[in-house]
């Protein structure tokens, strides 16, 4: 099968299987890929809500309880005395910098994206 998708390039796509009115039924939640070196592809993995207008409220509960648990924990993560923290970085800066260098084609790719879709806009008086 990875035979004969290795020359494919996806550049956009949208949910429309069902008719152009799929965009209220079903939205993107998350994607993400993995380099397949023996396909020499990439292999990707989206998550879909289905019907999300439909729990709007139920998800704006659910977001208010994470938001309220998250400044708990950050609250008491406050409380927790200085002698029991460790003073060194979690990820050594060595390792930090490689993890940058390999990124960076990456990150600029989507800054110049960003800046060419996205113009400034300037606030007159």
């Amino acid at each position: 099968i990875m035979e004969g998708v290795s020359g494919w390039t996806l550049s956009r796509w949208y949910l429309d299987q069902e008719g152009k009115r799929e965009k209220h039924r079903r939205q993107m939640y998350s994607m993400t890929r993995t380099w397949y070196p023996r396909g020499n592809v990439y292999l990707g993995i989206a998550q879909v809500l289905e019907w999300p207008a439909l729990n709007a409220e139920q998800y704006s509960v659910q977001r208010r309880l994470r938001l309220w648990a998250c400044y708990g924990i950050l609250g008491a993560a406050k409380l927790v005395p200085r002698a029991l923290l460790d003073p060194h970085p979690l990820i050594q800066p060595d390792s930090l910098e490689r993890i940058r260098s390999h990124f960076e084609e990456d990150w600029d790719a989507c800054r110049d994206y960003a800046r060419q879709h996205n113009p400034v806009v300037t606030r007159t008086q």
